[in-house]
């Protein structure tokens, strides 16, 4: 049976997807505007704000909620969560890879 804190913290997760979502277009954008040193640093600044929350928010919770009930629907919290969070990083991490025209 689900419990509120779960219901909640897969609400978290499926938010935590949203944001990906949204990172990803930012980082098309800034990728296909010929990756500006500028906006490249904009965007790595924003998102790791949005996945320090990520981290706390969606994370770690769903993280102790399925170590504690080994929940079927926990698990894929923590499965979205983490892919959410692991997509930001790598997006941060390949800003720095890529070649960047400074202004």
């Amino acid at each position: 049976m689900r419990t509120n804190a779960s219901l909640t913290v897969s609400f978290l997760a499926w938010v935590a997807v949203g944001f990906a979502l949204l990172a990803t277009a930012g980082w098309i954008a800034v990728v296909a505007d010929g990756n500006n040193v500028w906006a490249a640093f904009a965007f790595a600044l924003s998102m790791s704000v949005v996945d320090v929350g990520i981290l706390a928010l969606a994370v770690v919770p769903s993280g102790f909620l399925y170590a504690r009930g080994r929940e079927r629907h926990d698990l894929l919290s923590l499965l979205l969560a983490v892919g959410a969070f692991g997509v930001i990083v790598l997006e941060i991490a390949l800003l720095y890879v890529l070649p960047m025209r400074g202004e």
